[in-house]
């Protein structure tokens, strides 16, 4: 009898499905990594923990997986998370050199690599090397007055709702964010804060630039959990609303080529021939980060110069983390203080004889930061802080290389090379055995601060490629922090919930409602 003729969809389905159960096969019984700890659902496939990722839940299941299975787990058929001191030493540190995984390419900014997204540290090095004086403490004490005039002008835009309402303070930190890295960065003023309708909250001319840097995280997650091509066809769908997220980084693009452009036309100090900087006897300190870049540019080894397009892409790298980072964190300090008095007071007994009333504005300015870096209390408020709503707490991939020498293990497992591991601010900050009931908010624990404290925290992350920008984060969380508690109170409205609260996980951290709104009462002493 004749065989029944079998159509190509038939055979394309039946040979997809064929190579799907055999490719599970292998990678439940026979892949190298089969012997490491883990659910079988992970070990598989991908697409569990991709679905996971974008329900913006990633940190969250990886801990639960630690907690189920121990501190080394298979995460994907080829990813394994673990929690372990010694580990995170070597594979983070700057000898061992592992090179970052492809996942970091779903943050190309303006398509193409910037520092975080470099995955060879050897390529890194000149980019760091770049921008690196640009956040050192003595170069960013020279913008304490932008810092100090920027968080006056946040404190005026919370003064005039006279603690009647409540408004999203996350985004009111984003915009002083971006006034502070604006002026920083390029060397211009871009008026976000001053540009914010608190009556209606209509868009202006730094709506834009504000929302897209929020939006820009979300895209990276959708990005890193499909395929290209289907990235390319997901890009082409025509919701307004999902437009606004694949446009993200076109429009930070536009905003930082034309204040690249502006500030070439404008400021005629630096040769872009030589490299060479025209003074009047002043240092160079107060240079922008474009202008260190620039001058990287020309004076560099030419193998190590950077391109117009890096130079594009490195300073919106810059501008999205340091604005959608600490404008996180500074919101969880602030619900955090409403709902804790205790901690509140303690926090003003300390800062409150150090911020008298400046007899002009009526606002108590804060004091310089080297005072404010020598208080204990603040500084383990600060921590806490970090420790619990750091924005950086997802898992950091680097591929065991083969050029590795020796075996390489995590806790007696071997793990072999092109292996991709990493491990997660999110879960190493709540170790039990390095921080006694871990999810109690404690800046108390920080006054008695040991050893395994100190190099468990890593809120912007840890070894050679750790943020270039967490000093500026530090004086910015800091200086708003005081600024407001020291002029405001902060109640929490009914919207404001644990719910709306909890934390979620674009890579960075974010609130559930992807927004924090709170009251803040102008204080009566």
């Amino acid at each position: 009898m004749d065989s029944l003729p079998v159509s190509p969809a038939v055979f394309i389905c039946g040979a997809f499905a064929t190579y799907t159960i055999g490719t599970w096969i292998y990678n439940l019984f026979f892949h190298p990594l089969r012997h490491v700890p883990g659910p079988w659902y992970t070990a598989i496939s991908s697409s569990w923990l991709s679905f996971q990722d974008m329900a913006f839940k990633k940190a969250l299941v990886i801990d639960e997986l630690h907690q189920k299975y121990g501190p080394v787990v298979r995460v994907e058929p080829n990813v394994v998370a673990f929690l372990d001191a010694a580990t995170t030493r070597f594979v983070y540190s700057s000898t061992s050199k592992l090179p970052k995984s492809q996942f970091y390419k779903a943050l190309l900014t303006n398509e193409n690599d910037h520092a975080m997204t470099t995955l060879d540290p050897l390529l890194h090095a000149p980019k760091k090397r770049a921008y690196g004086p640009h956040y050192t403490p003595n170069n960013l004490s020279l913008y304490q007055p932008e810092m100090r005039e920027y968080t006056q002008l946040l404190l005026e835009k919370m003064d005039s709702y006279k603690g009647q309402k409540s408004f999203d303070c996350l985004v009111l930190f984003r915009r002083l964010l971006v006034d502070v890295i604006f002026v920083s960065s390029y060397g211009q003023r871009i008026n976000s804060l001053k540009q914010w309708d608190t009556e209606t909250f209509k868009e202006d001319p730094a709506s834009e630039i504000v929302a897209s840097i929020n939006l820009f995280p979300i895209r990276g997650v959708f990005r890193a959990s499909v395929p290209k091509y289907l990235w390319d066809v997901l890009c082409k769908i025509p919701i307004k609303a999902w437009k606004r997220v694949v446009d993200s980084d076109r429009r930070v693009a536009e905003y930082v080529i034309a204040a690249r452009d502006k500030l070439v036309q404008t400021d005629k100090r630096l040769d872009l021939t030589t490299g060479d900087l025209e003074t009047d006897g002043e240092t160079d300190e107060r240079l922008s980060l474009i202008h260190r870049l620039l001058r990287q540019q020309v004076k560099a080894k030419a193998e190590d110069r950077l391109s117009d397009r890096d130079i594009i892409s490195e300073a919106m790298g810059h501008t999205i983390a340091g604005v959608d980072t600490s404008s996180t964190t500074l919101s969880y300090m602030m619900y955090t203080l409403a709902n804790r008095p205790d901690i509140l007071a303690k926090l003003r007994e300390e800062i409150d004889p150090l911020m008298p009333d400046d007899g002009q504005s009526g606002k108590r300015t804060a004091p310089d930061f080297l005072v404010l870096n020598r208080l204990p209390y603040l500084t383990g408020f600060v921590k806490e802080s970090l420790r619990l709503y750091g924005s950086g707490p997802s898992l950091l991939e680097r591929v065991v290389p083969q050029t590795l020498q020796g075996e390489f293990s995590i806790k007696g497992i071997p793990i072999p090379a092109g292996s991709v591991v990493g491990t997660q601010a999110w879960s190493v900050h709540r170790d039990p055995a390095v921080f006694p009931d871990p999810y109690a908010f404690q800046p108390e624990r920080w006054l008695e601060e040991t050893e395994e404290m100190r190099s468990a925290m890593m809120p912007f992350g840890t070894g050679g490629r750790i943020c270039g920008g967490m000093n500026l984060a530090q004086y910015m969380l800091r200086i708003a922090l005081v600024s407001t508690i020291r002029n405001f109170d902060v109640v929490v409205p009914p919207e404001t919930t644990p719910e709306s609260m909890a934390c979620r996980f674009a890579f960075v951290l974010l609130p559930a409602a992807q927004r924090v709104d709170l009251i803040f009462t102008p204080r009566k002493d």
